[in-house]
């Protein structure tokens, strides 16, 4: 994985959970301050009988990438459920997003929701960022 954003720290994370009213679950905060989003090109994700076909890990405080832009864009708008916050983007333009409704059973898993396919809702993948993160292969 090539990093993309700057170094962070936790301050900055909870400046963002501040403003949006939200909680990150503690795997993903430790993944932002490690790596803050990549460039995972061509990089699979299997569940199910299908596969994300990862392109990018949206980081904080960068340019491009954003992952406040694309709260903005997608949950702010309400494209998406208010539940859910978009993390992580296919080679297709489709999102795996978190469902960071604390105290709530699905809270800090992972979820595929596909642009084409909106009406279908979200489709359940891992049951936490980690799980996500640590199932991505470069073999088809």
């Amino acid at each position: 994985m090539k990093t993309i954003g700057p170094k962070i720290t936790e301050y900055d994370i909870n400046i963002l959970e501040d403003k949006y009213s939200i909680s990150f679950p503690n795997d993903y905060k430790k993944f932002l301050l490690k790596f803050n989003g990549g460039i995972v090109e061509n990089t699979y994700f299997f569940y199910d009988d299908d596969a994300i076909v990862l392109n990018f890990i949206l980081s904080i405080k960068q340019e491009k990438l954003n992952l406040e832009e694309y709260i903005q864009d997608y949950t702010i708008k309400e494209i998406i459920s208010s539940n859910f916050i978009p993390i992580a983007e296919d080679v297709f333009g489709n999102l795996v997003c978190l469902y960071i409704s604390i105290n709530q059973p699905d809270y800090g898993k992972a979820y595929f929701w596909s642009h084409e396919f909106p009406e279908d809702g979200m489709r359940f993948v891992a049951n936490s960022f980690s799980e996500f993160f640590n199932g991505l292969s470069d073999k088809r």
